[in-house]
């Protein structure tokens, strides 16, 4: 064993091994050292990646100039010397070069990081069992929410929540499995709550053309008429005011129905028309319903111009935004978002009747986190219109074996008169 006295030479070399630097000592000392001391170093590796074990030997030499220069004296430099012109040197080339280091260490970094992560994301495929990617029950649900035209984007988050879920053992009873995807479906969708306004409650539907905005808006007014009615309370105060002027007969449609509900209806074309007209109406009325021009969703000026003309102060109205239940996925999208500026309160899906695919409208609005109010299911004024339950769409699924008594109770659920 070699004693610390012997260590403290200062003298050193470092190698991957022992023969490693006793060949490099042999080249700058021939065989005129001697070798004091060895120990085993860890050392960090490059850029602070991984860590090994290196060898240093600790050796003195026993000649005062080079074996390779006989006839020439050359001072020998002290420890402190040969390090301090080290050091300049190392210093000279860090300056130099320290740009173009730190741009290869940063690559380096970067590379290793999107290494480790792809090799992660290599484990973790290996690891998923094609048994639970492929069950035949996943399959099946996957197959059933694709004929109900829901998105793939909504599909493969239902796919994932029943592997999730389900262990591969539960995955073989269906049944488990499809009432669970039949209550998720029910739980995803917002359902607006009723809203209780101090009168004049004043009601504004927007929605592209042809949606069944001046329909619905004399579906509200007779069904409040009928309610009233019904509960041997006075009829309620109702004016309808129409912004509509871009429809041919839209004014004429809606005159015709108000001469019936014995009710008002007077035309506003700007700002200020809708303004004098809510000031006249606010302290006698119960509810103020404005009918609004059908527009495309993408002629952002007329929207922006409707929107200006609705901007009453303290009217404070409910606004729907009116949709049809076949509106495929990525048109809804854009009405939705170009109709933002309304900051409209919830959706009423329109004309549900008319298709038996409601998925394409079901997975936007639980994406987009959208309330549903209402639905109507028929064109005759006051009926076919409902407050919207998730029970009412999940009824309405097609290929799906549904326990009704289960929905009814867990969703609150009672079809209305028209559907029994």
């Amino acid at each position: 064993m070699y004693n610390q006295e012997s260590l403290d030479t200062g003298l050193y070399i470092e190698g991957r091994s022992d023969t490693e630097c006793k060949e490099r000592l042999y080249k700058l000392f021939g065989t005129e050292y001697e070798i004091m001391g060895r120990k085993t170093i860890p050392k960090p590796g490059f850029l602070g990646f991984g860590q090994k074990d290196v060898c240093r030997l600790y050796y003195r030499t026993n000649i005062h100039k080079p074996v390779s220069e006989p006839a020439v004296v050359k001072p020998q430099l002290s420890l402190e010397e040969a390090q301090a012109a080290i050091g300049k040197i190392t210093s000279k080339m860090s300056n130099a070069a320290s740009d173009d280091f730190e741009k290869t260490r940063n690559e380096i970094i970067l590379k290793s990081q999107l290494g480790q992560i792809a090799n992660k994301l290599d484990v973790l495929m290996k690891n998923v069992s094609p048994e639970t990617n492929y069950h035949p029950s996943i399959k099946r649900i996957e197959e059933l929410l694709t004929e109900n035209e829901f998105t793939p984007s909504y599909i493969r988050a239902m796919c994932e929540k029943v592997r999730t879920q389900f262990s591969l053992k539960k995955l073989d009873d269906y049944d488990a499995v499809q009432n669970a995807v039949i209550d998720w479906i029910g739980e995803s969708l917002t359902i607006s709550k009723d809203v209780v306004k101090r009168p004049p409650h004043v009601v504004i539907i927007v929605g592209p053309t042809g949606v069944g905005k001046t329909t619905t808006l004399v579906k509200f007014a007779g069904n409040l008429l009928r309610d009233a009615r019904k509960n041997k309370k006075a009829d309620p105060v109702v004016h309808f005011i129409t912004t509509d002027f871009m429809r041919v007969g839209a004014y004429d449609m809606l005159s015709h129905y108000t001469s019936i509900l014995n009710m008002s209806i007077e035309k506003a074309e700007t700002a200020e028309d809708v303004s004098t007209l809510f000031k006249n109406y606010r302290n006698n009325s119960d509810y103020i319903f404005i009918d609004t021009s059908g527009l495309s969703p993408n002629d952002y000026t007329e929207i922006a111009n409707m929107r200006a003309v609705l901007d009453v102060p303290d009217m404070h109205p409910e606004i729907y935004l009116a949709v049809t239940a076949s509106t495929k996925a990525k048109d809804l999208e854009v009405i939705m978002r170009n109709y933002e500026q309304f900051n409209y309160d919830s959706v009423i899906i329109t004309k549900y009747d008319e298709t038996s695919s409601y998925g394409n409208v079901l997975s936007v609005l639980s994406e987009k986190n959208k309330a549903i109010s209402w639905i109507t299911t028929g064109q005759q004024v006051p009926r076919f219109i409902e407050r919207a339950n998730p029970g009412r769409f999940l009824m309405d699924l097609d290929g799906f074996n549904k326990n009704e008594a289960h929905i009814k109770e867990k969703f609150n659920y009672e079809p209305s008169k028209e559907d029994r």
